[in-house]
């Protein structure tokens, strides 16, 4: 039987010790930030591709992408894959993706958490921690694949309400769930209002303490970790209230 590693960055990719053996493929997307209405993989691409090398110019999407995820739809049948992602947002939405996409070709399937600090994650870890990480993966069942595949098609198709109901259905299983979806339900502008992450740097703008973006950035991310935004992205956001006058 083929172990195939699905990681959520290169930071992890990196960080992982020899003794972890089997394939690595690296998720590189950022699916929670831009457009992914699609109904299959070449769809997916196609939308993304545009998209985020506009917003991030010379990521080389198509090549430096496009093929690890490519991997995620030619895996050998009979492979045994674990899936590392974290409890934040950003990870929950690439890890529901690569479900939908593994799921297609075979059921056993783990999920590797970190239970470290929603703030840390996986860096959090040094090699033993990795190890126990490991050793402690859930093996989804058939049931769970299929909400997990279930919850992609509807953030793809912006399906809040019938999200929040799966989500709170594994309260008890996948308790990580609920606060991911929550999170992107309060991400989600509506009725002339922001979302939370833009009110939330709205506010820090007006806060004489928060003199530069790397402080506005730190506070984000140590205030709402439950988004797992980087850098780029949280940036964007601040740039983008800029130019509305905040």
């Amino acid at each position: 039987m083929k172990e195939i590693h699905v990681l959520n960055g290169d930071s992890l990719l990196h960080h992982l010790p020899p003794s972890i053996s089997g394939e690595k493929i690296v998720f590189r997307e950022c699916l929670v930030y831009g457009p992914v209405t699609s109904h299959s993989f070449e769809e997916l691409v196609q939308v993304r591709q545009p998209f985020l090398d506009s917003v991030f110019p010379g990521s080389d999407y198509q090549r430096v992408v496009v093929p690890e995820l490519e991997k995620l739809t030619i895996i050998p049948s009979e492979s045994e894959v674990s899936c590392w992602f974290e409890e934040d947002l950003f990870c929950q939405v690439n890890f529901w993706c690569s479900i939908a996409l593994i799921s297609k070709i075979t059921q056993n399937i783990k999920l590797v958490l970190p239970r470290t600090n929603l703030e840390y994650g996986f860096a959090g870890l040094e090699e033993r921690g990795l190890l126990q990480a490991k050793e402690a993966a859930l093996s989804l069942t058939r049931d769970q694949i299929q909400l997990l595949s279930r919850l992609w098609d509807l953030f793809a198709h912006a399906k809040t309400k019938e999200a929040l109901a799966l989500a709170q259905s594994q309260k008890e299983d996948l308790p990580f769930l609920l606060p991911a979806v929550q999170a992107w339900v309060d991400s989600t502008p509506r009725e002339g209002e922001m979302g939370l992450p833009k009110r939330f740097l709205s506010k820090l703008m007006k806060n004489p303490e928060i003199d530069s973006f790397g402080k506005a950035f730190r506070t984000f991310h140590h205030q709402l970790p439950i988004y797992g935004y980087g850098d780029a992205i949280v940036k964007i956001l601040w740039n983008e209230l800029k130019d509305e006058g905040y």
